[in-house]
């Protein structure tokens, strides 16, 4: 009889036993669920900041051989270059038209914005130009007047003085 009793102590977990199983394995998964929304969030921010660093070697490209006068006549905001959700250009506005606008299937696309600047020495006669470059998410719905609202417009920024 002892040893029927004994035994019948033994068999299966007890309720305690199941709860502090389980308080180990939520704890477990929470960290591992932290771990995958930081890396997400990283993986996020990587991939604008390389999406930024290539648009705007292309700007700066296309800047280098672009006349100056003719960069003089934008003033204002407008689309520059369209590109492919892997960042390849799909068009580009080389007559800087305030009216173009960018292909079906857009994905990133590229505001510039040119404005002369007189040169602070008047004995130089010269001018420069600050150009601002903004690129945003055409799937997102953003425009240069709201660029700023939404981090998940924003693609890229830069101000370059020539």
């Amino acid at each position: 009889m002892k040893q029927g009793r004994a035994m019948h102590g033994q068999r299966g977990a007890t309720l305690i036993e199941v709860m502090i199983a389980t308080c180990i394995f939520v704890i477990a998964t929470t960290g591992f669920i932290g771990v995958m929304q930081t890396s997400a969030t990283a993986n996020g921010t990587a991939h604008r900041r390389t999406v930024s660093a290539l648009l705007r070697k292309d700007l700066l490209d296309r800047l280098a051989v672009t006349r100056r006068p003719l960069l003089a006549a934008s003033g204002r905001w407008l689309v520059e270059a369209c590109y492919d959700v892997q960042s390849a250009p799909m068009a580009s506005n080389p007559g800087w038209d305030p009216n173009f606008a960018c292909p079906a299937g857009t994905y990133y696309r590229r505001w510039i914005n040119v404005t002369p600047v007189a040169d602070p020495d008047p004995t130089r006669g010269a001018t420069g130009y600050d150009i601002a470059m903004y690129v945003e998410r055409v799937d997102r719905g953003c425009t240069p007047a709201t660029r700023y609202s939404s981090l998940a417009c924003v693609a890229g920024d830069m101000l370059f003085t020539d």
